[in-house]
């Protein structure tokens, strides 16, 4: 006699890339242990993609404001640029209109300097 052990996995997968994001504001500054911080920075899409790590922790993104980012998605969309790439077609556009602002919690059992990256 045999037995077949079947199974589904019915998780969802998203795919996303990885890039490097350019940090140009945050604030307050200095960060306070345990309270909501933001920083203006590029390129984001969504708050659960968004990885802050000090040293050895991470936290997620709470919350993403992207400010005027329409014309700039759509440039993007139009001259088929890859999220993470440099478009030449569309970067003095998405720099001067387009502000990607994400809010995270400091974590509460920091003490001292970190890199924020």
């Amino acid at each position: 006699m045999v037995f077949w052990l079947l199974a589904c996995d019915s998780s969802d997968v998203i795919l996303s890339d990885k890039c490097t994001v350019k940090i140009e504001q945050i604030s307050p500054s200095p960060l306070i242990a345990g309270q909501e911080a933001t920083l203006i920075a590029t390129p984001m899409s969504e708050p659960w993609d968004s990885r802050i790590a000090f040293g050895d922790t991470s936290v997620l993104g709470t919350e993403l404001d992207r400010i005027n980012c329409d014309a700039c998605d759509s440039c993007r969309l139009q001259y088929e640029c890859l999220d993470c790439l440099d478009c030449d077609s569309c970067d003095s556009l998405c720099e001067e209109t387009c502000i990607e602002q994400l809010s995270f919690q400091v974590p509460s059992n920091l003490e001292g300097a970190y890199q924020l990256y």
